[in-house]
């Protein structure tokens, strides 16, 4: 099995507090989950820095839900009521 086509499997925490099994690219499963999640303006704190990404609460995304971050690093949280806050993090040279 080449690096391409390894699939991983990570741990990430859900919104009810259990931890969860992502199975896929693991960088993949984790813009798609945080993408969903903050369309679905389900509550959680998001963040991803580059290759950092963190979801606590949130959820998983559905099978057929493409997930795209319109910028390389930012932070979000979402509160319970559909408030959201988030900030695009972007360094210019």
């Amino acid at each position: 099995m080449n690096h391409a086509e390894k699939v991983e499997a990570e741990v990430e925490i859900g919104r009810d507090g259990q931890q969860q099994f992502v199975e896929g690219s693991a960088v993949d499963q984790r813009i798609r989950a945080i993408s969903y999640s903050l369309d679905a303006l389900i509550p959680g704190l998001y963040i991803w820095l580059g290759g950092i990404k963190i979801r606590l609460g949130g959820s998983l995304p559905e099978t057929n839900y493409p997930g795209m971050l319109h910028s390389p690093m930012g932070i979000a949280i979402v509160l319970p009521g559909y408030r959201i806050y988030s900030k695009e993090l972007s360094h210019t040279a």
